[in-house]
Parts: structure tokens; C-alpha cells; sequence
């Protein structure tokens, strides 16, 4: 499951900024993810203080066998996207910007650059708050389901 985060992680790296660029404006700033704030592995605010970051989690996996030769594989990845460092305002714009530029560009390359047979979107949660935290920090996740035919 590391293998598939870690092409989850290249394609928001190298995919996702014409889709943010289309939802940033002056008062709120959409930067890309970069190698720095894009994380495969356990959530760590207190490591990753940027601004924005990026963090992908192996949620669980399931076989099935389709034939002798034949078995589907799916599964499920947890991206979960927190921003902090704003006022509210911006803090829940950015949060629900970033979550809806991942959704349009896997809606839009459901294969994540033929690497998949089928990925999708299963949910999209917002939080106006992340524990522990000063309530400065707010996140959306988005569970993606993802299906392999072998």
C-alpha cells in the first residue's frame, strides 16, 4: 500500500496546480504541494508547519477472487489536506478548495495516470477544528477508493 500512496503523492504533486490555480484568488492563496508539505505516513502537524499540508494514509485493503486467474483489489486511502496560519474566513476557504481541486482532478483522471483501473471519491468531510490544536488549524478529508483488476 506504500507504493500506491507514494503515486497518489506524484500525481497531487505534479497534477493538482492548474486546478488550484483555477480556484485561487487574492484573498485566498491556493500554493501547490510540493515534496515538503505532501506526506505519505503518519499525520504530524507538530513535524509539517506549513501552512498547507498534504498528508495520504493507507486506510485498509480487500481481494477478491473473480476467476482462477483473476482478483480485484480494492483499496481505501485517506488524503487528508490542513491549512492553518489564516484568519477563519480564508482558513475554510482553502480547506474546501483544496478538497475540491483533488475531487475535480481525480474526477478527471479516474486511472491517476493509468496507474488504476478505477479511483473515486467516496467522501469529502470537512473539520473547522483539529483536535489539540489552537482552532487555528482546519482540514477536509477525502476517503478514495481505489480498484485494481489482476
Amino acid at each position: 500500500m506504500e507504493k500506491l500512496c507514494g503515486v497518489i503523492k506524484d500525481f497531487l504533486i505534479s497534477e493538482l496546480g492548474p486546478y488550484l490555480a483555477e480556484l485561487t484568488d487574492s484573498s485566498t492563496p491556493l500554493p501547490a504541494f510540493t515534496e515538503k508539505n505532501c506526506v505519505v505516513g503518519a499525520v504530524d502537524l507538530d513535524l509539517y508547519k506549513t501552512s498547507q499540508v498534504c498528508f495520504i494514509t493507507p486506510d485498509y485493503q480487500d481481494s477478491t477472487e473473480l476467476t482462477i486467474d483473476n482478483r480485484e483489489e480494492r483499496t481505501t486511502v485517506q488524503i487528508l489536506v490542513c491549512v492553518r496560519q489564516n484568519k477563519k474566513d480564508v482558513l475554510f476557504r482553502q480547506a474546501m478548495r483544496y478538497g475540491g481541486a483533488i475531487k475535480k482532478a481525480i474526477k478527471n483522471d479516474y486511472t491517476i495516470q493509468n496507474n488504476f483501473d478505477q479511483a473515486t471519491i467516496n467522501r469529502f468531510e470537512y473539520f473547522d477544528q483539529v483536535e489539540a490544536f489552537d482552532g487555528n488549524v482546519q482540514a477536509v478529508v477525502l476517503e478514495l477508493n481505489i480498484v485494481n483488476e489482476f
